[in-house]
């Protein structure tokens, strides 16, 4: 049988070395009750993505979580949705080093400066969503958090 995505052996990898001090908590000495916690909780579908504010991150409006279950939540479905699509993101060496190994190529190229503005916000939402909501493939528990995620930030 297949290991749950809110497991607690799964959400342990996620705990990131700054949370105790972000949010309150002494991860080293209970890390281990609060994560068995979050993974029923998560299990169980009654974590709620409602309580977030309201930020202003480089003049773009952002959303943030406060409590500390949420974010690990979050960040359980934002990790089986990129190991599940291959999503990887690419890194700012591995950029590099591509860019230095096409300069040194004998190919003639030429190279073009552009800035992607608003990137994100242009992506057409409605085939993701559908993607990700009705996709059976997506266990039942993520398309819950992904449901609630959707209908309270991208109206």
């Amino acid at each position: 049988m297949l290991e749950s995505i809110f497991s607690v052996r799964r959400l342990s990898r996620l705990v990131r070395w700054g949370d105790s001090r972000r949010f309150g908590l002494d991860l080293d000495k209970d890390g281990e009750t609060i994560i068995a916690k979050i993974a029923a909780d998560a299990a169980l579908r009654i974590v709620p993505l409602t309580t977030f504010v309201h930020a202003k991150v480089k003049a773009k409006q952002c959303v943030a979580y406060n409590d500390y279950p949420e974010n690990i939540v979050l960040r359980a479905v934002a990790n089986y949705v990129a190991r599940r699509f291959r999503v990887v993101a690419t890194s700012r060496d591995r950029i590099v080093r591509g860019v230095l190994e096409a300069m040194f190529d004998q190919t003639p190229i030429h190279v073009i400066r552009r800035d992607l503005s608003s990137f994100y916000e242009n992506i057409p939402l409605e085939p993701v969503r559908s993607r990700l909501l009705y996709d059976t493939a997506i266990p039942r528990s993520v398309r819950h958090y992904l449901h609630q995620f959707y209908e309270h930030h991208c109206g």
